[in-house]
């Protein structure tokens, strides 16, 4: 299943990109990423999507400097849940 992906200005709360894609997902400022952000708050390695046993949407962090951030707290993993 194919989930999308959006990268939000937090300033201004406006998409800046979009994705489209299937997990897992590498999310990072390298090249080797999935979906490649430029940005001195994003880690070469930053964080992962995945799909769990159970059909659910998982990210986890890779040991990113600034964390992952979901439902406006830090976790090292977090269930993602559709926007309504």
């Amino acid at each position: 299943m194919n989930y999308k992906f959006v990268w939000v200005d937090k300033e201004t709360e406006k998409a800046i990109r979009s994705w489209v894609r299937e997990p897992p997902i590498k999310v990072g400022r390298g090249m080797f990423a999935d979906i490649s952000i430029d940005s001195g708050s994003i880690s070469r390695r930053h964080c992962e999507f995945i799909v769990n046993p159970s059909g659910a949407l998982i990210v986890k962090d890779l040991g990113s400097k600034n964390g992952v951030v979901v439902d406006g707290r830090r976790v090292e993993e977090a269930l993602v849940l559709p926007e309504t």
